[in-house]
């Protein structure tokens, strides 16, 4: 598993790749622990178990239209998912 700061360096590079969404989108799953413990309750000596994947919800209350979706933004950043299993690089 990379290194924890470096991972987390990873989850604040993406959340500023996808800045025009964020208003509209909840970080969910492994990440969501963390950033409690990290950011709101600030106990530094619960490390939770997170992987370097990022689940987000979606708004369904926004009413903004966007230029590009999720999708168009992240591949045009050259963000891929490599399925450890399958032995094979796929696009977002």
């Amino acid at each position: 598993m990379p290194d924890i700061h470096d991972t987390e360096l990873l989850f604040f590079g993406v959340l500023d790749d996808l800045k025009e969404y964020l208003e509209d989108l909840v970080v969910v799953g492994g990440w969501l622990a963390y950033l409690y413990s990290k950011f709101l309750w600030r106990n530094v000596s619960i490390e939770p178990i997170i992987t370097v994947d990022i689940d987000f919800g979606l708004s369904d209350k926004s009413n903004k239209t966007y230029l590009q979706n999720i999708y168009q933004i992240l591949s045009s950043l050259d963000y891929e998912q490599h399925h450890i299993q399958l032995g094979k690089i796929y696009p977002v």
